[in-house]
């Protein structure tokens, strides 16, 4: 029996694929030379054409696969870095930005119309007090990730809801929002990563994580976490409130919000913590009466209780 479970197994995967999407990863499946592919991030569907970022580039294909065409190829300090489908009014582009040094400090943004086919670039505006800059990461719904350094203090500023830009000008958005750490733990405070709820293509909150390392008299690097609550729901532009509690231990790997209130958060050894309107994390191991012990994620469930 043990000679048909390879084959089993072979058939299985393909199937996984195709069910993924077969549009863009048929080719995965049918092509001998696709192995050395790296997919990074599927930036959309605009029409029959499906977009997506590799590790050489952005691509598009036609529905269904089999006519893949470069848009935007990567090169030596010129690597995409994030890409995401956006709309400003009633036209479609492929925002992304790359790792050319000068483009993170400048927060050059790219945008590539599916209109004509041609790709204009637009500068994030930086306030005046900012003395360096650095485009942390393009997400796929269009967040845009900043980290800027004063004389007095690092701020992290996240974008959202682009409205428009000018070509060779200035990109806008909606909504800004900033987190301000003190320029003295500069040294042993920095970014973790930006969370957002699992499967959430319209961010309603996320939680931005810095983490903060100090070395123990055993030579290692303790590490630290923060969170603060970003609801892009709201109006204000500054986070003033961090969510505190014992989740500071540890490293989140998923968050996931019920009732619009009660936001849920896994860590990457899988233990589950409850924060009620973004206030303090409680560990629910206790109240649910078990644990995980490896590496997990977390969806939503919605619909009428079990009987």
């Amino acid at each position: 029996m043990k000679k048909h479970i390879l084959p089993l197994l072979l058939l299985g995967i393909v199937f996984l694929f195709v069910a993924c999407d077969g549009a863009i990863l048929s080719d995965v499946v049918n092509s001998t030379e696709s192995v050395s592919k790296k997919y990074q991030n599927i930036i959309g569907i605009n029409g029959s054409k499906v977009y997506y970022q590799l590790s050489t580039g952005i691509y598009s294909n036609v529905s269904g696969g089999g006519s893949e065409t470069q848009i935007v190829a990567n090169s030596e300090d010129h690597l995409v870095n994030g890409s995401a489908l956006v709309t400003i009014d009633g036209a479609k582009y492929i925002m992304y930005s790359t790792s050319a040094s000068s483009e993170q400090q400048n927060g050059t943004l790219h945008f590539y119309s599916l209109d004509d086919f041609k790709t204009e670039t637009a500068t994030i505006e930086q306030p005046e007090t900012v003395t360096k800059r650095e485009l942390t990461h393009l997400y796929s719904n269009g967040v845009v990730l900043v980290k800027d350094l004063d004389n007095s203090a690092i701020t992290y500023r996240i974008y959202y809801g682009l409205s428009g830009y000018t070509n060779n000008g200035t990109a806008t958005f909606n909504k800004e929002y900033e987190i301000t750490i003190s320029s003295s733990t500069d040294t042993n405070t920095d970014l973790n990563r930006l969370y957002f709820q699992t499967a959430e293509q319209v961010p309603t909150k996320a939680i931005l994580s810095l983490a903060t390392y100090s070395t123990a008299t055993s030579g290692d690097d303790d590490y630290s976490w923060k969170q603060y609550l970003v609801d892009f729901s709201s109006t204000e532009k500054t986070i003033s409130n961090d969510i505190t509690g014992d989740l500071s231990g540890y490293e989140i790997a998923g968050v996931t919000i019920a009732d619009t209130s009660n936001i849920y958060a896994i860590t990457t050894g899988g233990k589950l913590y409850k924060s009620s309107s973004g206030s303090t994390f409680v560990s629910c191991e206790q109240s649910l009466g078990y644990s995980y012990t490896s590496d997990a994620f977390i969806y939503p469930v919605t619909g009428s209780s079990k009987n």
